[in-house]
Order: structure tokens, then sequence, then C-alpha cells
């Protein structure tokens, strides 16, 4: 199973990440493509370069992060300590302004650094512990059994990476500040004067505000990738249009705050609340606009702040099984089929033999279900429209292409040929409707299937699909000899409210369609029924 992963921002936390890579090596997954921002950038550059989670793990235990800093994080506490300070004052007495006084001038080359620089830090040391690991790693290139060649003495680039023979994509996102947008540094840009510095990309899209110094590059400033985006889930959305494998997303995300519960609440932790509720917003916004995006959240205790550098053994061990967990879990509830499809199961081959046979790509036929979904939602009140399409086989018929049922258990879905509204309108030769609600167990459904089928889906309409490619005149004649299976549309809309079922009572379905939905349901079976031809 192939896919690619985009790896969010979230400071120290990002050990949980490690945990995410390692339980999908060990489900099977192989990474095609790592995009990270942040922290997730440090994390994808050492899983493009063949370091597994548990390798990852190991090296960040035997790293603290404050090793990172220059000063062991010495300036660091100093400056949240002050923060604390000023924002737990409550009135501007004489006695306030005089702490006030005495705290600014303890702190004051301290806050003179952050005017000039723009941050602590220039994480040198960072750069030098991205670089030895990089150059250290073993160099077997393991498909092609032989020896990788080395990397250029000095600084090396995302096209030398590939040079070398690391087949893995490699995008890093961090912001630049001039130009006031999100800039992607991979191997993808064919400038020559382009071809970034990996460990300057990564040292730019790690540039946390305040902490460390923002990127000098051309003149242009770059600082920490989470403020474009801390979950940039477009960055292989082209690929994945061709490809059509899946982008696995992994969030690192606080656990729900207990009531009653206050910590403090310091200028840091302000700005980084307010600067988090602003770009994951826009961060969710973007994930229902993407096809094939899968996102798992990996819940983090509040106490381990992003900002915590001295992390103990047993807090990285949390944070580590904290994202195993969580990605393991989704694995195993919302895309268990994927596994199915890497053993190779009867099925799954079934599928694959169809869509060999039929000669469309799927991504094709997916797109234009995509199209059918939505023109049905634009010109009806249904929502959340999934749309699939189910080819007969010998004695069943199977889902075979499907658009929206990505992360949902029915994406394999086999039933009998004349089984489920789908064996209706198999036998009746139209379009028929049915009411989930009402009839899940009354279609000649096994348990097995009923409990497949999402239980937010309250309306379903199956169309037949025949096999036109030997008609002359371009007049479809139906017989049931023709039929090669349906195109399926189901939504989380009450069929009442759709507006895809005429008010008539007495109807042996209760499911006469409205005249216009009707004509648009016979279309678009032509349509597909030419397209699968």
């Amino acid at each position: 199973m192939k896919a690619y992963a985009i790896l969010s921002g979230g400071g120290v936390k990002g050990v949980a990440l490690a945990g995410c890579i390692a339980a999908a090596e060990d489900k099977g997954i192989e990474f095609i493509g790592f995009g990270g921002a942040s922290a997730g950038s440090i994390i994808a550059t050492l899983a493009t370069v063949e370091y597994s989670g548990r390798e990852i793990r190991e090296m960040m235990k035997h790293k603290p992060f404050s090793e990172f800093l220059d000063d062991e994080g010495e300036k660091l506490e100093r400056l949240k300590n002050f923060s604390q300070q000023l924002f737990v004052l409550e009135t501007f007495g004489w006695r306030t302004k005089w702490k006030l006084y005495k705290s600014y001038n303890r702190e004051r080359h301290l806050i003179q650094k952050l005017y000039q620089d723009s941050g602590l830090y220039k994480a040198h040391r960072l750069e030098n512990f991205l670089e030895e690991k990089i150059r250290t790693k073993p160099d077997i290139d393991r498909k092609a059994g032989k020896d990788r060649e080395e990397l250029p003495e000095g600084d090396f680039t995302f096209r030398d990476l590939r040079k070398v023979g690391y087949r893995k994509s490699l995008k890093i996102i961090a912001s630049d500040l001039v130009s006031r947008r999100p800039i992607i540094f991979s191997a993808g840009d064919l400038l020559p004067e382009r071809d970034w510095s990996v460990i300057t990309a990564v040292r730019a899209s790690t540039s946390y505000p305040f902490v460390f110094e923002p990127v000098n590059m051309n003149r242009n400033y770059y600082a920490d990738g989470g403020i474009s985006s801390n979950l940039p889930v477009f960055l292989f959305e082209q690929e994945r249009k061709k490809d059509s494998y899946p982008i696995l997303a992994f969030d690192l995300v606080p656990e729900a705050e207990d009531e009653g519960v206050d910590d403090g609440y310091g200028l840091f932790t302000f700005c980084s609340d307010l600067l988090g509720t602003s770009l994951e917003s826009s961060d969710k916004l973007l994930q229902g606009l993407i096809s094939g995006l899968h996102y798992i959240p990996v819940r983090i205790p509040r106490k381990i702040d992003t900002l915590k550098f001295k992390l103990t053994e047993d807090e990285q061990t949390i944070l580590y099984h904290r994202g195993y967990e969580a990605a393991t879990d989704y694995f195993n509830t919302k895309v268990r089929y994927w596994f199915g499809a890497a053993e190779d199961t009867k099925a799954n081959q079934l599928i694959k033999d169809i869509q060999r046979g039929v000669r469309v790509l799927p991504t094709i036929v997916n797109s234009v279900l995509e199209l059918i979904a939505k023109d049905f939602e634009a010109r009806t009140t249904a929502r959340n429209v999934r749309c699939n399409i189910m080819l007969s086989t010998e004695n069943a018929q199977l889902v075979i292409y499907q658009y929206g049922m990505d992360r949902d258990p029915d994406i394999d879905f086999e039933i009998d040929l004349k089984a489920g509204w789908t064996g209706v309108a198999r036998q009746r030769l139209r379009p028929v409707l049915v009411d989930l609600t009402q009839s899940r167990d009354k279609l000649g459904l096994s348990r097995e299937a009923q409990n497949k089928i999402p239980k937010d889906r309250k309306s379903a309409m199956a169309i037949p699909l025949f096999d036109i490619s030997t008609s002359i005149s371009g007049k479809v004649e139906v017989s049931e000899n023709k039929l090669i299976g349906t195109l399926n549309l189901d939504t989380d809309t009450a069929l009442g409210e759709t507006g895809w079922k005429l008010d008539a009572e007495g109807h042996p379905d209760g499911t006469l369609i409205t005249p216009d939905v009707g004509e648009r349901a016979l279309f678009w079976g032509a349509v597909i029924s030419k397209l699968l031809s």
C-alpha cells in the first residue's frame, strides 16, 4: 500500500510523528513522499533518507531537544518567565510598576536581542544534527542492492538527495515574511537557481517565532512553516490526482482540557493559541476540499507544551505511543480494507482485474463520479453525497469505482446480484430510490452487509448501467443481457428532504423519482455506460 505523508508542526511534540510513521510501517504502508511544516519537516526529512519511525524515536531519545538550543534553553526559559509575569499583572499601582521595571531591567539584554535579531537562537546545533544524521545514514540502496552514491561536500540540495538514490519525494513548507506567502521547498522546481538546500529549508521551516531567528536568503526572510499552514495537506495534491495514492495527514492536537483546570496563561501561551486558532481553522477548511485525504489527529497531553525543550524520557515515550496508537486505531477502524488489498485478497484481485478489463484509468472514472455527486448536490437539497459504481461478477455485484468512500467500511461492498436497492434497479431496469432508515433489513442484505453501510446514510439511489458498445444507431436497447452494473448515490439527507422523491403515497417502494432528478439520473447513467463500454 503506497501513500503520501503530511506531518504537522508541533515543536517538541514532533516525537509523536515518529510513532505515526512506525505504525504505518507495521501495517505495510510504503510512503512515497513526505511533506511537513516546522517540527514535521524534521521528521519528514529523516524519513525521506530512510530512517524508520523507530530509528527516529531512538535518535530523539538520545538527543534531548534542549541540545538544539545554544545555551540548553536558558534564555528561552527566562523569556517565558518574563512573559508570564507581564500577563498576570492585574493593576498598575506603584508596586506593580516597580515589579515591571525590575523585570524589564533584569531581562533588557534578552529583549534587545529579540528586537535586533527577531529570535533568541541561530539553530546551528539543529543544522549540524540534521546534516550529521543524513550523511551518516547507512548508504545501501535497498532496491538496487548496492552502495548509494555519496552526497557532495558542503551544502546538499533536494536534487542531490534524488541523485544519490533517495527516491521518496520531500516537500517542506516555510513562510516568506517579505512576500507574506507560503513557500514550498522541493526538488520539483526546475529552475537551477532555486535548487534549495535541504538543511536551510528545514532550518527555515522550524524557525518558531521569537525562539529561532528567521532565515535570510537572497534578501527574503523565511520563518516557521506553521505560520502559513501547520498541516499543509495540499503539498501532494497534484501527484495524488495522477496516481490516486491517498494522503495521510498526521496532526498533533491538544487533548480536551478538563473543566476547572487553570495552569496560568502567559503571553507565550496566548500568542501560541491565537496563532494556532487562525492557522488551524484555515487548515480545517482546506481539508474538506482535497479528496483522497485521511486526517489522523494525535491527541497530545496539554501539559507537554510546544516549547518544553527539556522533555523527560517518560514524556518522550508518551508522545511516541500517542502517535503510534492514534495511527494504528485509524488504520484498524477507518481503512481496514487497505490491508485486505495489500494481502491481495480474492475480492481485491477481482477489482483490479475488472478495472484492467475496462481499460479506462480509475482516476478518470472516479473524477466523473465526483462530478456526479457535486451535480446532485447543486441541483437538489441532498448533501454529503457519495457515489460509486457496482459491476457484476459471476454471482455478485461489487464496488469497483467510488467517490467519497475512502474512509468508509463499505468501500469493498459486495452483495448478491438481486440484493439491496441496487438489486431492485437491476431487476426493474430503471432508477430506484430507497429510504435507508427503514429498508436496510428488507432488501435481502446480510447482517454483515447492513453493518458495513455507514449509519449516517439515510437515502440512496441506484441507476442501471448497460453495455452500449455494440450499439450501431446510437439508440440503447434496454435489455437484461446488456446490464453491466449500477451507478449508485447515497446521502445523509432524509429521503423526503432530498428533492429526489415525489410526494406520492402507496407506491410499492414509496420511491417515485421526480421527473427532473430521473432525467438527470438517466443522463449520468448513459455517460457512465458509455465510459465503461
